[in-house]
């Protein structure tokens, strides 16, 4: 064959051109170079040959037809997905892509877990008034329960303050005061406050008195009342006063009739050790700094059918404005919150790290005074888009913690 008849000597006399790329007139000895295929990640050649003097390629072994392009691209993975893990409801799962040609692995990817699917709830357990209910619910893929308490059933009580359906009697606690509110007929029930029960642990409201309900907690009703760990309040109350608790820095838990419209403006101011806080679906209006630097508070519970507000990641918030009223330990911002009002996170310890959204167009004053432990703030925004979010006086009070954009810290 001529590619093994000494294929350089026989081509020696070959005249080298200009068109064949070569700067000076010279014999081409010409090498043969044989076709490589191509792979998944490395490009190919076609057979061609070369003149071992100045490196001018051919298509033909004689000379006369110079090569523009020998390279032949690269073929490119041809992939197949396949799982590795299914994915549960809880647990995420694993696939893999390989190359059918090659069989490397090119891409290994998690399997989002694909949530539980529930049945509606089942009551397991009536709720009474002595005593909490239970319902379960159970998914239909894993058979996994959820259980849910229901709440205890309010008393039915007579104008004696006993409940009709346990006889429990509802305890008066001594020291406090009915006022008279009067309508068009007369007296139509009663507003309570206290006189001296500023060393009492726990305070009890009860229903009527003198066989009239108790309608509103007055404004100021157990202000300073710095021993109180526990208020219950029995009353249909509508109304629960300004400052009606400002100063109980010792109370932990309030319980609060389902029939409260309002919450006056520093109702809860200071109760830095309030634990608790459920909001009926009735109330309508919670008043400024109703919760002033209640930062231990592990659990904001808001019922469903509330119109007004609402409670997501242990935050009470306002749904119309998406205004973030309080949050609670261990807090976690929706991701709808256009914006943190003032005092929202005021001298709360347990934070360390919080979750910003984008959609926030402003921080309030001393929204984070005060929260010692907070070390990372993460804004799913950029920098530039960080700055031009509104920030009131104060906003991080000194505490010292760093904000993360999506390209980088702001400095700010």
């Amino acid at each position: 064959m001529k590619r093994q008849r000494g294929a350089a000597l026989a081509l020696a006399l070959v005249l080298c051109v200009f068109a064949a790329g070569c700067a000076q007139e010279h014999s081409h000895v010409l090498r043969y170079c044989g076709a490589v295929e191509p792979a998944c990640t490395e490009n190919g050649m076609q057979e061609h040959w070369e003149c071992e003097i100045c490196g001018a390629l051919f298509y033909d072994e004689e000379g006369n037809l110079p090569a523009t392009e020998i390279g032949i691209p690269a073929l490119g993975h041809n992939l197949v997905s396949e799982t590795i893990l299914e994915a549960t409801c809880e647990e995420a799962g694993l696939r893999h892509s390989v190359c059918l040609r090659c069989g490397q692995e090119v891409l290994r990817e998690e399997i989002p877990a694909e949530g539980h699917i529930f049945k509606s709830y089942v009551i397991t357990q009536n709720a009474t008034c002595t005593r909490e209910g239970e319902k379960v619910r159970t998914c239909v893929v894993c058979s996994k329960t959820e259980t849910v308490s229901i709440p205890m059933e309010a008393h039915n009580w007579d104008t004696n303050n006993v409940c009709s359906v346990c006889s429990y009697a509802c305890p008066v606690t001594d020291g406090l005061v009915f006022t008279e509110i009067s309508g068009e007929s007369g007296t139509v029930g009663y507003s309570v406050s206290s006189e001296d029960i500023l060393t009492a642990k726990q305070v009890f409201v009860p229903y009527y008195h003198e066989g009239l309900p108790v309608l509103e907690i007055a404004d100021g009703a157990f202000r300073d009342c710095s021993s109180l760990t526990r208020a219950t309040v029995y009353a249909a109350a509508e109304r629960l006063g300004v400052s009606a608790f400002r100063g109980c820095f010792a109370l932990t838990e309030a319980v609060l009739p389902e029939s409260l419209c309002e919450i006056g403006a520093e109702a809860f101011y200071g109760c830095r050790a309030l634990r608790s806080l459920s909001i009926g679906s009735a109330v309508k209006e919670i008043g400024r700094s109703a919760f002033y630097g209640c930062g231990s508070l592990e659990h904001i519970f808001v019922d469903e059918e509330n119109a007004v507000y609402a409670s997501e990641g242990n935050c009470l918030v306002e749904r119309e404005n998406a205004l973030l009223i309080v949050g609670g330990a261990d807090a976690e911002i929706p991701d709808w919150i256009r914006e943190i009002g003032d005092n929202a996170f005021l001298n709360n310890d347990h934070v360390a790290e919080l979750d910003l959204p984008r959609t926030l167009v402003r921080i309030g004053s001393a929204a984070f005074y005060g929260c010692g432990n907070l070390k990372t703030v993460r804004y799913d925004g950029t920098v530039a888009q960080w700055e031009a979010v509104s920030k009131g006086d104060l906003w991080r009070g000194g505490a010292q913690f760093q904000v993360l954009c999506t390209d980088g810290e702001a400095v700010s």
